[in-house]
């Protein structure tokens, strides 16, 4: 579920998915956040940073959360799996001799039947989430791969009285291509990503002689982002490593609600014709640019040195910022089981 990490706002955790930043990536969003949309059926590593991480994170403050994905092997193998909340299957296989290789998974969350048979009266939530993924070599020091990564919630929930009820839907849909070039000693990796995120909620309470209302909520975000990454290996204790993104990000909001309130007796002071209207449209934009440096460097046998630099500008929401952030970090290991 969404965390909270060393007392921070769930906000400030940074999600990670194949070197892709993902944006809120729970189901069933409104209603705290229970599980997560990333498949565990593909996920090879997982790296957790609770404090102190290296200059290749930014943009949060909190905690990193690095999601490494399942790679495709070149045997055709499949998955099947079941659970009272998920059900899922995943597929790989190869082509041309084991040079392309490709992966597609699907799961369906299970709620909906749970509920069905637990307590129908409260609602129907629905929610899915898929991913694809190419490789192909191109000779031994470089792969291409396209990956896509997408979020589907369908929710419907009433009380039980039937006289307040609401709908939520989201999609979030993540498109990217990646390469990655050179061996042990020198590499880089480049990659473009699309992401696109649509909700739209909408709630209406009618309760005769007390209220009725009305609610309509319909956002969308479109982010653009390239990265560029590359290390080299120095020596056999030391790498240095460099880097720079940008990210282009636009959205739509448009809110809208109604609300009436009638009187159950009167009293002094209170309006004799309540009511209520808004509306709300508002269309941000604007661009991201970052780049670091960090050399990591281990002096002796037991000590390991992480040195960083990182500068990040935004120009978001009309208003612009920098920061210019020095990182440090060093580990020590005096023994095999401590450091």
């Amino acid at each position: 579920s969404k965390p909270n990490v060393r007392g921070g706002v769930a906000d400030e955790t940074l999600v990670r998915f194949d070197g892709v930043r993902l944006y809120n990536p729970f189901h069933l969003k409104e209603f705290q956040s229970p599980f997560s949309a990333v498949d565990p059926g593909i996920v090879s590593g997982l790296t957790v940073y609770t404090a102190g991480f290296p200059v290749i994170y930014g943009d949060r403050m909190g905690s990193v959360v690095d999601i490494a994905p399942l790679a495709a092997t070149a045997d055709l193998q499949g998955r099947v799996a079941a659970s009272v909340f998920n059900a899922g299957a995943r597929l790989n296989g190869s082509y041309d001799g084991g040079r392309g290789r490709w992966l597609a998974s699907a799961r369906r969350g299970n709620l909906d039947m749970v509920l069905e048979l637990a307590d129908p009266d409260l609602g129907d939530p629905e929610y899915s989430d898929y991913h694809a993924r190419l490789d192909h070599d191109l000779g031994d020091f470089a792969t291409l791969s396209a990956s896509v990564l997408v979020f589907d919630d369908d929710l419907h929930v009433f009380d039980r009285d039937q006289e307040e009820e609401a709908v939520a839907r989201f999609r979030d849909e993540y498109v990217w291509l990646r390469a990655d070039l050179g061996d042990g000693e020198v590499g880089g990796r480049l990659q473009a990503v699309r992401t696109r995120i649509e909700s739209e909620r909408s709630g209406t309470a009618d309760l005769p002689g007390v209220t009725t209302g009305s609610l309509e909520d319909r956002r969308s975000f479109t982010v653009d982002s390239l990265q560029a990454e590359g290390w080299w290996a120095t020596g056999t204790q030391s790498t240095i490593q460099a880097g720079a993104e940008w990210r282009g990000s636009s959205g739509q909001y448009h809110y809208r609600d109604e609300a009436t309130f009638a009187l159950l007796f009167m009293t002094p002071g209170a309006p004799q014709e309540p009511a209520r209207t808004r509306e709300l449209v508002v269309r941000p934009d604007g661009d991201e640019y970052a780049a670091y440096v960090n050399w990591r460097v281990a002096p002796s046998a037991s000590v390991t040195v992480d040195a960083g630099l990182r500068w990040a500008y935004q120009s978001l929401a009309g208003a612009s910022d920098d920061q210019l952030a020095p990182r440090i970090g060093a580990l020590w290991r005096p023994r095999e089981d401590t450091r």
